[in-house]
């Protein structure tokens, strides 16, 4: 009979779930969302290094399915981030010779530094190091893949192995960064440079604007410009003074610029 008491549980206590009380909320609730969550690594590494069709290295981000032409920071050695560190640079004048420039000191010359090219042989020797290793380990996933049994026709299997470092994925930089504004040689450095010798002043002049016919300059550029891309040709200094060169300059793109609106 009831008198306003539940009854007694049968002996052995509750069968299943015990009773819940109407002021009470379910012990089993959603668990809160964690915003906070880190997102999950790849499982693959994040950088890949890959070839265009012209045979020029690009390393390619799996995760922002971005692309570059320099080498991550990421996958620099230790070596090789000790060369970037360095204060030394190594540029080429528009003629193709070697110069090193100090970024501190602003020293420039022609024969390298011996700091410069005792950090950069040891980045070479880690790079031939590094290369030697993947190579190995290329070889190793070929001989393992060329072990595993070839798939049955018709269900669909694929043994093939890894895809290749060098194959080309959606995402190839379409265009170098820009060209690094390089300083130029230093006078000192220039000054090593044999001057040509001219009869005259005005062979020294049609020299020098052969120079810069020869060099592609146009009525738009600048001296600034110009100079850099000429002060290391040894027709710079036909004329001997800056004056003399940036006024030969000035009729030189005073002519061009009359020439392209008559034409």
């Amino acid at each position: 009979m009831y008198n306003g008491q539940y009854p007694p549980p049968p002996h052995g206590g509750f069968q299943g779930s015990p009773p819940v009380s109407p002021s009470m909320g379910s012990p089993w609730q959603r668990p809160p969302s964690d915003t906070h969550t880190p997102p999950i690594p790849p499982s693959g590494p994040v950088w890949r290094e890959h070839q265009n069709a012209q045979g020029k290295k690009y390393w390619f981000n799996t995760v922002t399915r971005q692309s570059t032409w320099e080498k991550p920071e990421e996958l620099l050695t230790p070596e090789e981030k000790a060369l970037m560190s360095c204060p030394w640079k190594e540029y080429k004048t528009p003629e193709g010779k070697t110069y090193y420039s100090n970024t501190q000191t602003k020293e420039s010359r022609w024969v390298i530094p011996e700091d410069y090219k005792e950090l950069r042989d040891k980045a070479e020797q880690a790079k031939e190091r590094a290369a030697a290793a993947a190579q190995a380990q290329a070889q190793a996933a070929q001989a393992e893949v060329s072990s595993r049994p070839s798939p049955i026709p018709g269900t669909g299997g694929d043994v093939s192995g890894p895809p290749s470092s060098t194959s080309t994925p959606m995402g190839t930089p379409q265009q170098q960064r820009g060209p690094i504004r390089q300083p130029p040689p230093s006078a000192t450095l220039l000054s090593q440079v044999p001057a040509v010798e001219f009869a005259t002043k005005e062979e020294a002049e049609k020299a020098f604007v052969k120079l810069l016919r020869e060099t592609g300059v146009r009525p738009d550029w600048t001296w600034e410009q110009t100079m850099r891309e000429i002060i290391t040709h040894p027709m710079y200094r036909a004329l001997r003074t800056a004056a003399e060169r940036k006024a030969a300059f000035h009729q030189y793109i005073d002519r061009e610029a009359k020439r392209e609106r008559t034409t």
